[in-house]
């Protein structure tokens, strides 16, 4: 298989690697990854202002690891179904 220089990701993966599905690599150094959705849902603007605003943006020590946060409103958390479960966690910290 010939190294990339630009990989197109569609889709969310949770960092779960499955060795049943196509790879995306090899990659060429300085590869162009260029990322069509996002876990939320929200454009790639909008999470770089979010990340600017209330986040961080961490580059990782591995190549290619890349770490963003920020903070989501809950209609984003509703619409994946990630609101209870992040409220029972919050809930648990407060607890102890």
């Amino acid at each position: 298989m010939k190294a990339k220089q630009t990989v197109y990701v569609n889709e969310f993966t949770n960092g779960i690697h499955d060795p049943n599905k196509e790879m995306l690599g090899p990659v060429q150094d300085g590869v162009h990854i260029i990322l069509l959705q996002t876990p939320l849902g929200i454009t790639v603007p909008e999470v770089m202002n979010r990340a600017t605003i209330t986040g961080s943006i961490e580059i990782g020590r591995h190549p290619g690891v890349v770490t963003i946060t920020f903070l989501a409103p809950t209609h984003y958390l509703d619409k994946v179904g990630l609101t209870e479960l992040i409220k029972e966690q919050y809930q648990r910290s407060l607890d102890s």
